[in-house]
């Protein structure tokens, strides 16, 4: 059995000034998200609009400190969650505002394929979260390991499905008649 040594240290300060400015962006996004899912109830993609700001603000709008009591790790799980769900809701509403991409009409069940990459790293995460409070000597390494992963893929996944969301808006742009749609 392996001994874990830990060494306290004080908690790095971050920077602070720019979680203020996400966390009133993602404040800011839900309280448009909700005016406006408010307001046109049942029009065509609101409540997806709305889901994307909700998505956004628990991303951005809730930060772990590291302290790990139970607000903190409370606020991590949500930023977790918000931070893996909101790129795919993203692509997910590009390719279906303002009119279906073709693949989308062909194929409607590649909508649901985009949030497997999701389930997929939220189950790791949560794996390697149960395994460290096992009593499984390899429970320190697994979570370890997986958290150092998962600090390297999720912003790349986040990067992937941005930059397929906006492939998905340049190619609706092109493709459309409407000169709504071209505006927008």
């Amino acid at each position: 059995r392996q001994a874990l040594s830990l060494i306290v240290a004080p908690l790095p300060k971050g920077n602070v000034p720019a979680y203020f400015f996400l966390a009133a962006v993602g404040i800011f996004s839900l309280g448009v998200g909700t005016y406006v899912y408010v307001r046109r109830r049942g029009v065509a993609a609101t409540a997806h609009f709305y889901l994307l700001c909700l998505f956004w603000f628990l991303g951005y709008g809730f930060s772990f400190t590291g302290a790990l009591d139970g607000w903190d790790t409370a606020f991590f799980w949500i930023d977790r969650v918000g931070l893996l769900f909101f790129p795919p809701i993203f692509l997910h509403f590009a390719l279906c505002f303002p009119t279906k991409q073709a693949m989308v009409e062909r194929r409607p069940a590649v909508l649901w394929t985009l949030y497997v990459p999701s389930v997929v790293l939220l189950y790791a995460s949560l794996t390697a979260e149960i395994a460290f409070f096992s009593s499984f000597s390899w429970g320190v390494q697994l979570f370890v390991g997986t958290n150092s992963f998962l600090n390297r893929i999720i912003p790349a996944f986040g990067s992937v499905m941005s930059l397929l969301a906006f492939a998905a808006f340049v190619s609706t742009h092109r493709h459309s008649r409407s000169i709504t749609v071209k505006k927008q």
